[in-house]
């Protein structure tokens, strides 16, 4: 099984996508798939598929605009599939952006899953850092 984390987002959550790697790559732990480079090497669904199987976790970046992205969704819902197939720990970790409620989970998920709420910028990326490493097991 990989290492790789897997992470699902919206294109206009790049930014924070960026800072979040970048505190995920300073703690050591983990090389990374984001969702948005395998699609623009035009990977197929069955490629990114795969990678969400043997990823070691799976991060989504719930945001107003992930809301706005079918990608988001149909990533989320495959990887909520593989963590029930899975024998082992497969942590699926919601990051909730400004303007996101708990309750608008229900859209991605059947359960709601523990989410992690992350501040803007990378005061909000550096504060949250404990908690995401420790749902992904780290």
């Amino acid at each position: 099984m990989s290492s790789a984390i897997f992470i699902s987002h919206s294109s206009r959550d790049s930014d924070f996508v960026d800072r979040l790697r970048q505190s995920l790559d300073a703690k050591g732990y983990y090389h990374l798939f984001a969702s948005r480079e395998l699609r623009s090497c035009e990977e197929s669904i069955d490629a990114i598929y795969h990678k969400i199987e043997t990823a070691h976790a799976f991060i989504v970046v719930v945001s107003p605009d992930a809301f706005n992205s079918a990608w988001v969704a149909e990533e989320t819902r495959y990887a909520a599939q593989v963590k029930e197939q899975r024998e082992d720990d497969y942590p699926v970790v919601p990051l909730l952006r400004e303007g996101v409620e708990l309750g608008a989970l229900k859209w991605l998920f059947i359960e709601n899953p523990l989410a992690i709420r992350v501040g803007k910028g990378a005061a909000g990326v550096k504060k949250a850092m404990p908690m995401i490493l420790r749902a992904l097991g780290a």
